[in-house]
């Protein structure tokens, strides 16, 4: 049973690419979110969209920098922040991306959900320890 707390309003909302679940990676249209710490019935604690999904991060991203892109970020898609967003939250800093769009970080590590709605996310041991699901 998981436990939700409200932490903050920000962030995005991905819009459907098709029915089978892609997301549309478009930061001018994205929409903000609130982000939630959950808490699972075995204790861990990790953040999450509104739409359940987990952030995650990636051993490959450089402090503040994001190494994801292309069809990377068609997959893990970053967490765009929009015109209604704050600047800095707390932990929650913006980046900017290779092609000049920002993205959230949570202490200075990117932030990406897993792109396909339909698809349950991935473990760390199903995405060979390289992404990590977010935990404050």
């Amino acid at each position: 049973m998981l436990v939700r707390a409200i932490f903050a309003a920000v962030l995005l909302a991905a819009n459907f690419l098709s029915s089978a679940g892609a997301y549309a990676i478009d930061a001018n249209t994205a929409v903000p979110v609130d982000i939630s710490m959950v808490q699972e019935a075995k204790g861990a604690i990790s953040f999450q969209n509104t739409y359940a999904q987990p952030f995650y991060s990636w051993d490959k991203d450089a402090p503040m920098k994001s190494n994801c892109n292309g069809h990377c970020a068609e997959i893990w898609v970053p967490v765009y922040p929009n015109d209604r967003n704050p600047s800095n939250l707390g932990d929650f800093t913006l980046v900017t991306r290779d092609d000049g769009n920002k993205q959230w970080a949570y202490k200075g590590k990117p932030l990406y959900t897993f792109g396909y709605g339909e698809t349950p996310p991935p473990t760390d041991k199903e995405t060979q320890g390289q992404w990590h699901i977010v935990k404050p």
